[in-house]
């Protein structure tokens, strides 16, 4: 099970380092000083991905904490054409133990396809609460509707990674859909038993 989870692993960290270093890339001649802290930004991220390097799992609040970082990132690089907004129900949740970077993809997935001639503007909401034994974690954004034609089974490599952790996290006991929303844009949403982690263990 470790060896198969280290595979996903291994596919999506490079997914997701390649895509911020583009982030950054596209700064560099428009603003060298965002540039600068956006560097400082991804740095902080590939020493916190290389000192939990066997990390699996985590919990919710420290997933936030590395999604921020992510997040800054956008933050800089879309500046007035994007935001982003984190509501928690019950901070009691905290601990929870949810996949490592589970919703990081997510977020780069709405950025990736929420963009358009159309939407040039790009509103996130993150909601994460507790309904009976279980977090539901639900991902809206305003930006372009999924195709008539879109398949789950379709979906990039980092979305099949997070169905993937979901799965070998929690075996079958889990919920992932995604979907357009009823006003416009697209939400995801996320189910798994709530499971306290009492202390961070790094090398899970």
């Amino acid at each position: 099970m470790k060896t198969r989870l280290n595979l996903i692993r291994s596919n999506l960290q490079p997914h997701f380092l390649f895509n911020t270093l583009n982030s950054v890339s596209s700064l560099i001649d428009i603003s060298p000083k965002k540039a600068q802290d956006t560097i400082a930004d991804l740095s902080d991220l590939f020493r916190e991905l290389l000192d939990t390097k066997e990390k699996l799992t985590t919990c919710i609040e420290l997933e936030l904490s590395t999604l921020k970082k992510y997040i800054s990132i956008l933050e800089v690089r879309f500046a007035d054409n994007f935001s982003f907004k984190t509501i928690i129900h019950d901070t009691s949740i905290l601990n929870a133990k949810i996949p490592y970077l589970l919703l990081q993809p997510i977020i780069e997935n709405s950025v990736k396809h929420g963009y358009s001639y159309d939407h040039d503007d790009l509103n996130i909401i993150l909601i994460i609460q507790k309904i009976n034994d279980c977090i539901l974690i639900t991902i809206e954004n305003d930006g372009k509707s999924l195709p008539d034609d879109f398949c789950q089974v379709k979906m990039n490599i980092g979305l099949e990674s997070t169905i993937e952790r979901l799965k070998s996290t929690f075996n079958e006991n889990y919920f992932f859909k995604m979907n357009n929303n009823k006003d416009k844009g697209v939400i995801t949403s996320i189910s798994f038993p709530y499971i306290a982690v009492k202390t961070v263990d790094r090398s899970n």
